[in-house]
């Protein structure tokens, strides 16, 4: 697993990565100037399967700080691999307590829709930055502190 928590200059980001998505992030300020033109990112970034997950940087004492660890990783490969064994295709999955949403994205692959929910505005907040930088369109995030049962079934 690694980690982007250092400063780069704009040139050696557009080497780690493509121009046009170092461009986006210099858009959307996920890139911060810091000093001497070396920028760092607002998040903390974690590289997983062809995809860069965003997460609030380690200090527990900020209010938006969300989580995503070393354990949620394995369990997504677990769990990756598991549904590859199935002929799941289709219909609408829940990730209830969903966090930064890294379980609703390994799901994705599997169900034509799914929903996340969790009491955490920030951990929806990066749910749903992630779901759009990752380009996961079926995945939706909700801050709710209950499921809608009322409103849809779930497969």
């Amino acid at each position: 697993m690694l980690f982007f928590n250092d400063s780069f200059s704009i040139k050696s980001w557009k080497q780690l990565f493509y121009s046009d998505i170092v461009n986006k992030w210099l858009k959307i300020r996920l890139l911060i100037n810091s000093k001497k033109d070396l920028w760092f990112f607002r998040y903390r970034v974690v590289p997983y399967k062809n995809n860069f997950f965003f997460t609030s940087p380690f200090d527990r004492n900020l209010e938006y700080f969300t989580y995503l660890s070393f354990d949620s990783l394995f369990f997504a490969s677990f769990l990756y691999r598991r549904l590859q064994g199935t002929n799941i295709s289709g219909g609408i999955s829940l990730d209830y307590c969903c966090g930064m949403g890294i379980l609703s994205f390994i799901i994705s692959n599997f169900y034509s829709k799914v929903i996340g929910i969790d009491v955490n505005s920030a951990a929806i907040q990066m749910a749903e930055l992630n779901s759009s930088i990752n380009y996961f369109q079926n995945c939706f995030f909700y801050c709710r502190n209950s499921i809608p049962i009322n409103e849809m079934k779930y497969d």
